[in-house]
């Protein structure tokens, strides 16, 4: 339903940690920053899917891809599904 739940901050706060830590050279922006240029720029959330609005969000912040994900409850275990989107190609 599009809302943030105490696992997926837990989950998003995992992925600040981990990937600037990788070794891969990543960089991550924090959400709160890209919420701001979303605002700022009249981009709606649900568009950031759409390669369009994502390639200018990546030119506004310097961004070359973004993870978002999903989480699902089953009974007692979770299914989470990631995605990185590639925004110079516009690839899931």
């Amino acid at each position: 339903d599009g809302s943030v739940t105490k696992l997926g901050k837990f989950i998003a706060e995992e992925f600040n940690t981990y990937l600037p830590e990788a070794g891969q050279g990543f960089e991550v922006i924090d959400r709160s920053r890209i919420n701001v240029l979303i605002k700022e720029n009249q981009l709606l959330r649900k568009g950031l899917t759409d390669p369009t609005a994502a390639a200018q969000l990546g030119k506004l912040a310097g961004i070359d891809a973004l993870i978002f994900g999903t989480l699902t409850a089953f009974g007692e275990s979770v299914r989470v599904n990631i995605k990185v989107l590639d925004i110079q190609r516009g690839a899931i």
